[in-house]
């Protein structure tokens, strides 16, 4: 288990998914993040708050989620979006 010092350090700079107009930046929440579980807030390209993950269409989910996946790589915590668990213990989860 990772602690939660080491995950903020990690991953501190957050996520980039998508490009040009369609860039979304997915931004450490560091008072919810913990060892076991790290939780992102989602930005549009000018980091303004974008709608809530859940209400994104599927298409839209669906690559946002696979980018990420493919940026952490292989872990062993809970990863969440906008408070919608969308990848458990390195499995991306379907909704």
């Amino acid at each position: 288990m990772m602690t939660k010092q080491k995950m903020l350090k990690l991953y501190a700079g957050g996520f980039v998914t998508g490009n040009g107009i369609l860039e979304d930046n997915l931004l450490l929440d560091k008072d919810k993040t913990n060892g076991k579980e790290l939780y992102l807030q989602a930005y549009d390209a000018n980091l303004w708050p974008a709608p809530d993950f859940e209400v994104w269409s599927p298409k839209a989910k669906i690559q946002t989620i696979k980018e990420l996946s493919e940026q952490l790589g292989d872990i062993d915590f809970d990863v969440y979006l906008d408070e919608l668990l969308v990848i458990e213990k390195g499995v991306v989860v379907n909704d």
